[in-house]
């Protein structure tokens, strides 16, 4: 009774805390979502379990929570990642929102049978180290870890970083007259800055760089700043040497090698779904454009994935009425990339938000004009102390960090409602590999002719196709147990099964000598395990 009462007790505590965020409340930190992780797994040990798979430079805790009903790691996986990039802070809420709210809801018919089909893994906050920067007394955009990093590599680290000018708590821009400069006032908007364009007679007057001063004097502002290497250029697709925050390798930082070590961990796992920079899903990726070829990677989707793709880009759409498209650059080392080259699973990656713009308008001025009225999302020019920069006219001023990343709290509400139905429906097309048409023929008085098929009654594919051809997906394979006394006399014992689209089926055969029991099993982690019995007499 007491262990009853104490569960009712927790997901009312977890009620209250999913309800005000979704009214709106703030974003917890990460002592918070610490909380409410813990909470999560006292509140349904059944359902959820929770690890800590490593600790950052900076002290902090990854998580990676497990959600599903029975054996979770023989049933197929979605992994939900969020704060692969610290500035999109609300991806960390809705990573964790969704994992409340699923848990919550476990005891609605259609949700409790979702986890009895499907794993939830979900990484709420993969860079805690970056995140904490939206928490500290001074607030600014942040992507990268707490390592110490040579970012001009003048062989001292951390030596300029950004310093807050006027005072306010926040770091904005800085904006230095110069003739030699390459940055103007925009002319549909004179608080933003734009770089000139020679091609339309444009002329700059203005260095602008993040607030702060050129602290080592070497002409460059703010250049070697505390941490760091970057999440989201990390990983070993297209990896860029020596690329900007890009590490000393891929795969170099505890992070990314924790996650990319939980993910290969679990081979059930069919499908990533990440928020962040990238974005597949409001604007689907192109297929590629030449045939693979050995050794190589391709250039674009595989065939058959594009489709894939084009139908969670659909269903995305239509969950979130989300318009346009982001502008999106698949970078150097980015994680959603990875997990659909390498990693060899459908991965699917969006913002979650950005601000609506059209395609001739620059995006800041677009966030302004756009801006309800009464919000306090600009920080006034205003002239600084120009000793430091030569005698020559300095202002401080700008959009404030995080406002053109981070969606209004206004809009947190809906975007975390309209992405928990997206996962889940998107989660209902998973493969399910399952043995249909059992048919037994005495074709003598000791010989039986078996014939079964094995199909795929899900939506998904039993694997991606780029999956079907790299070496760290499970493939699918069919096996036939016998008694002791009977024998095969043809059909293999053991088999691998191809991929198979959905509602696509493939059939199988044995002649088999002897009476008896037999068990045919079908299938792999990533696809569902079916088995059927039957007796030869």
């Amino acid at each position: 009774m007491q262990a009853i009462i104490r569960n009712i007790l927790i997901t009312c505590v977890l009620s209250i805390i999913h309800t005000s965020i979704l009214n709106g409340g703030v974003y917890p930190d990460h002592s918070e979502m610490t909380a409410r992780i813990s909470s999560l797994e006292k509140g349904y040990p059944a359902l959820c379990s929770v690890a800590v798979i490593c600790k950052t430079a900076g002290g902090m805790e990854v998580f990676a929570i497990t959600i599903g009903a029975g054996e979770t790691e023989k049933k197929p996986g979605i992994a939900i990642i969020g704060g692969i990039d610290g500035r999109y802070i609300h991806s960390r809420e809705i990573a964790l929102a969704f994992a409340e709210e699923i848990l919550m809801r476990s005891g609605e018919p259609e949700i409790r049978k979702l986890l009895e089909e499907v794993t939830f893994y979900i990484l709420p906050d993969v860079m805690p180290d970056a995140s904490a920067q939206y928490f500290s007394k001074i607030k600014y955009e942040r992507n990268i870890n707490a390592v110490e990093t040579d970012d001009d590599r003048d062989f001292s680290t951390d030596e300029d970083p950004v310093e807050d000018l006027n005072g306010d708590g926040m770091i904005t821009l800085v904006r230095i007259e110069d003739p030699s400069g390459s940055w103007l006032m925009s002319p549909d908007d004179p608080r933003v800055m734009i770089i000139a364009d020679p091609a339309k007679g444009e002329k700059g007057g203005y260095i602008v760089a993040n607030e702060g001063y050129d602290n080592d004097e070497d002409g460059l502002f703010n250049e070697d700043g505390a941490g760091g290497v970057a999440f989201n250029a990390n990983f070993s697709h297209n990896y860029e040497e020596f690329g900007l925050n890009s590490g000393a390798h891929a795969l170099s930082e505890i992070e990314t090698r924790a996650v990319a070590d939980f993910l290969f961990d679990h081979f059930n796992i069919y499908m990533t779904v990440v928020y962040g920079p990238q974005d597949n899903l409001s604007q689907p990726m192109k297929g590629t454009v030449r045939p693979p070829q050995r050794g190589k990677k391709p250039d674009g989707l595989l065939k058959n994935d594009e489709s894939v793709n084009k139908l969670a880009s659909d269903l995305w759409k239509k969950k979130t009425g989300m318009k346009g498209s982001p502008a999106n650059v698949m970078t150097p080392g980015n994680f959603a990339e990875w997990a659909y080259y390498d990693y060899g699973r459908y991965s699917f990656t969006t913002p979650g938000w950005w601000v609506q713009a059209d395609k001739s308008e620059n995006s800041d001025v677009a966030f302004l004009k756009r801006e309800p009225a009464g919000s306090d999302n600009f920080v006034p020019w205003t002239k600084i102390n120009s000793s430091r920069f030569g005698g020559r006219q300095a202002e401080v001023g700008g959009i404030k960090p995080f406002a053109t990343i981070v969606p209004p709290d206004t809009l947190l509400s809906k975007m975390i409602s309209d992405n928990f139905s997206f996962i889940t429906a998107l989660a209902s097309y998973h493969p399910e590999l399952e043995l249909i048409g059992l048919n037994i023929e005495k074709t003598d008085d000791n010989l039986w002719r078996v014939s079964v098929k094995a199909h795929n009654s899900g939506i998904f594919a039993t694997c991606s196709e780029i999956g079907d051809k790299n070496k760290f997906t499970r493939r699918a394979q069919l096996t036939i147990d016998t008694a002791k006394e009977q024998i095969i006399i043809s059909g293999q014992r053991r088999q691998a099964l191809p991929r198979l689209e959905g509602n696509q089926a493939e059939e199988y055969s044995w002649l088999i000598m002897g009476k008896g029991n037999i068990t045919i099993t079908a299938g792999a982690v990533n696809c569902g395990i079916s088995a059927i019995k039957a007796e030869l007499k």
